[in-house]
This record gives structure tokens, C-alpha cells and sequence, in this order.
């Protein structure tokens, strides 16, 4: 790997004003406008309008291309791809609570954001994790227990979603108990580097990068304007 290994995230808050929904809903493509119709909760909706309208905008922008250029294709295992764009960037997104992040990189990539609940403090599910990322969690102080259990998770998921695999069954399985950075190996030889970011109090979040390469983090915010 070279110096050039190296992944923008931009942290995005869920919080734009009324006024501006019709814009952003008219920034969806048709599969996106369906996803959000069934959706039965409207806060759900609202930040799922606002994370993928965001996404485009930011990728928009960082490709110099109109918004309406900036499309999805989907991988043989479901993974989200630009579609129909010179630049072969890799990019992932994920939202929870009331924030966003999108991580974009030269090489494939995956970014996960948990908000942290007080629930995991009393009874983290920590049932389908190796045994000692399971007896870690559940002999962590009350206090910090949640937030051990979303440093494993949010790990897994990133490299889950570098890979463009589910996190059930095998996903959920990968060993991440450990200081960060480090080095995650999968079934088949698979293997990701990952890095704990802090984005926000409350949230726990990670980032991977498929291979065993170091590389580094530019993080940015951004918002509705």
C-alpha cells in the first residue's frame, strides 16, 4: 500500500428545514423513493431522505458532476456502487439516530455509526459473538458496557459492509476485540484494516478498509444548508 490509502468522512446531520424536503426527496432515484414509502415511522423517513439526498449532494460535489449523475448499482452480494461515473471510487454509507456518515475511498470501504443506547449497559445481545468478545462486554462496569459492545459491533459492520456481505451468521462472528487500529481476518483469507472514529458523544463508529494496508482518515462535517 501507498500513501495515497486514504478515506474522507463526512459526518452528516440529520436536522434540515421543512422548507427543504421537496428538494431532497426529488434528489432520490425511484428504489430510494420506494424504500422510504414503506417505511411506517415518519422520523425514518425524514432521515432516510436526509442521509441518501446527502450523499448524493456531498459525492455530487466531490466529483464536480450534477446531482442527478450520481447513481446506484448494486454488487452481486447487494453492495452499493457508483454507477455510469469515470471516477471508480469506492463509498460507503450508514445512519443512525439523528447522523450520517459517507465514507468515500480508493479502494473497497465500509463505515458503520451506532448510536449508543442505555439498554446494552443492562443486557448487551452479545450472544453471537466470540466468547471472549461475549465475556469482555458482559465484565465491562455497567457504565462502559454499551459502549464496548457498539466499539465491537460498529467494527464488525464496517468490515461487513467493505466486503459487501451480511452480518448474519458469519459477520457478526468476526473477531474485532482488540486496540484500534487492527487488523480483522475473515473466512477464505479475507482481511480488513479498521479504525475506530468518534464522530459525535453517544455514537460509536468504525471504518475498514479490505486489506491489510494502513491508511488514513480526513474527517469533515456537513450539513443542510
Amino acid at each position: 500500500m501507498t500513501a495515497a490509502d486514504h478515506v474522507e468522512i463526512w459526518t452528516i446531520a440529520l436536522r434540515p428545514a421543512a422548507a427543504a424536503f421537496p428538494r431532497l426527496t426529488a434528489l432520490l432515484d425511484d428504489r430510494e423513493r420506494a424504500r422510504c414509502e414503506r417505511l411506517l415511522d415518519p422520523v425514518s423517513r425524514s432521515r432516510y431522505t436526509m442521509t441518501h439526498a446527502a450523499a448524493r449532494l456531498i459525492l455530487a460535489d466531490l466529483l464536480n458532476v450534477p446531482p442527478e449523475q450520481v447513481r446506484w448499482r448494486f454488487g452481486p452480494r447487494g453492495k452499493p456502487e457508483l454507477a455510469g461515473l469515470a471516477d471508480r471510487r469506492h463509498v460507503s454509507l450508514s445512519h443512525s439516530g439523528g447522523l450520517a456518515l459517507l465514507a468515500v475511498a480508493d479502494r473497497e470501504v465500509g463505515v458503520d455509526i451506532e448510536r449508543i443506547t442505555g439498554r446494552w449497559d443492562l443486557k448487551p445481545p452479545v450472544r453471537l459473538f466470540p466468547a471472549a468478545e461475549a465475556a469482555a462486554v458482559r465484565a465491562a462496569p455497567p457504565a462502559a458496557r454499551a459502549r464496548l459492545f457498539v466499539r465491537l459491533f460498529t467494527r464488525k459492520e464496517a468490515c461487513v459492509k467493505a466486503a459487501g456481505a451480511n452480518l448474519l451468521p458469519h459477520g457478526i462472528r468476526l473477531p474485532t476485540l482488540g486496540e484500534a487500529p487492527l487488523l480483522v481476518s475473515g473466512p477464505q483469507g479475507a482481511g480488513w484494516r479498521v479504525r475506530d472514529l468518534s464522530v459525535a458523544p453517544g455514537y460509536g463508529s468504525a471504518v475498514a478498509l479490505c486489506g491489510p494496508g494502513g491508511f488514513t482518515v480526513g474527517l469533515r462535517r456537513w450539513s443542510f444548508g
